[in-house]
């Protein structure tokens, strides 16, 4: 015999589905990242140095740029994920 009446089963499998979908296209919060640009002579150690003391507080090294001024220079570009 067939009950006449509402189903709870399909109305706990609906909500579930609902939920799954909505949770799925929910957005989610991108990561956030922080910029730094130091300027630095262009001489092997200083640039060691610069990027040594700012590695260790948790930056990482992104990109470079030179310069053709004298003394030659060297825009560092760091980032910071957080």
């Amino acid at each position: 015999m067939k009950p006449d009446g509402f189903n709870w089963i399909w109305a706990v499998a609906g909500t579930l589905l609902v939920a799954t979908i909505v949770l799925a296209v929910w957005p989610h919060h991108p990561k956030q990242v922080e910029y730094k640009v130091i300027d630095v002579a262009a001489d092997a150690e200083r640039v060691h140095a610069a990027l040594s003391q700012h590695g260790s507080t948790g930056w990482e090294f992104a990109a470079a740029v030179t310069g053709n001024g004298q003394p030659p220079r060297l825009l560092l570009i760091l980032k910071k994920p957080e």
